[in-house]
């Protein structure tokens, strides 16, 4: 199959968590990307200033809150816009 239109397959870590079968087209796999992109990066213009502040933390107990929060919030908007089960 040519490079722009056959399958490919996805990460198996994102098939395990069952975001995109295997295979899948490249054009639903670009799609679903675009999708994520512009969902992880509304979430993060969205964020509370903390979450921002903590990321950059030296403290390891500060900054892994910040990014459990955050990895959180990113979840919560994949589901809302169905792209995760």
């Amino acid at each position: 199959m040519n490079s722009t239109n056959g399958p490919i397959t996805v990460h198996p870590g994102l098939a395990q968590n069952r975001l995109l079968p295997l295979p899948v087209s490249r054009s639903i796999a670009v799609a679903m990307n675009e999708e994520l992109t512009k969902i992880v990066l509304t979430v993060l213009q969205r964020a509370p200033e903390w979450i921002r502040h903590d990321l950059g933390a030296k403290d390891n107990s500060l900054r892994a809150r910040a990014e459990e929060v955050l990895a959180a919030m990113v979840e919560a908007a994949v589901r809302e816009h169905g792209l995760a089960s």
